[in-house]
């Protein structure tokens, strides 16, 4: 090979030409290069960044307030006052939907469909959605001669008022009625867990008979004169009253 090379170099010479004129050396250079490339490592792969946690929003002092209030209650029944020899127990799904926590989205989740809704604030026509009605209510059937009614605290423009604007789109109250008459509670008596109010509403007069829990019976008639039951209602506790106060 050495031999060959030689005499190769000695003709290019002779006819006045140099070794890279020629290409010979262009062809060993390339060859050299290849071999290079081929014993150059291959570089390792870069990892992949790892995605970031997410990350969830701190709640604000109203949430933190409102989540003391579920501490401080315990593990017990929402409504421990509840007079089963009045009304009987009323243990369904609705038992899940918290006052001032939980949002119309929340109550389909947990509930279901209601078999009907409705906009207080134009109640003549057609439902527009949970977002766009003014003061929208749900209603659910309840199993007995009971409806379940889910009122957000900016539905009741009685009450409203009194709550901070972070959660007039929850759940204010859940209300039930009976279809009918409701229960004679003439001769019912209301313990010291409840004190009583008069409420005058342009559809009638009742008492409210509220206990700490949020639970409240508004009874048809006076003080002195109880007659039926006009609702049971299902709304926020003292303690949440207060952390969400305006």
């Amino acid at each position: 090979m050495a031999v060959a090379r030689t005499h190769r170099l000695i003709l290019l010479a002779l006819v006045g030409c140099t070794p890279s004129e020629s290409g010979v050396d262009k062809a060993d250079a390339n060859v050299e290069a290849k071999v290079e490339a081929k014993e150059q490592p291959t570089p390792e792969p870069k990892p992949e960044p790892k995605p970031k946690p997410e990350t969830k929003p701190e709640p604000s002092p109203i949430d933190r307030a409102l989540a003391r209030c579920e501490t401080e209650r315990g593990d017990g029944p929402r409504f421990p006052e509840q007079r089963t020899d009045l009304v009987p127990a009323l243990d369904t799904s609705w038992n899940d939907v918290v006052p001032l926590v939980d949002t119309l989205a929340s109550v389909r989740a947990k509930m279901g469909e209601p078999k009907e809704q409705e906009d207080l604030a134009a109640y003549s026509e057609p439902y527009r959605g949970d977002e766009l009605a003014g003061q929208p209510v749900l209603i659910y059937d309840h199993p007995g001669p009971w409806d379940v009614y889910v009122y957000l605290v900016r539905s009741d423009l009685s009450s409203n008022r009194d709550f901070h604007a972070e959660v007039q789109d929850r759940v204010g109250t859940i209300e039930l009625l009976p279809e009918g008459e409701g229960p004679d509670l003439a001769k019912a008596k209301f313990g010291r867990q409840f004190s009583a109010r008069e409420v005058m509403a342009a559809d009638g007069f009742w008492v409210e008979h509220r206990a700490s829990s949020g639970l409240s019976y508004s009874v048809y008639g006076s003080k002195d004169d109880p007659g039926r039951l006009n609702r049971v209602v299902y709304g926020a506790s003292d303690c949440q009253r207060k952390a969400a106060a305006s």
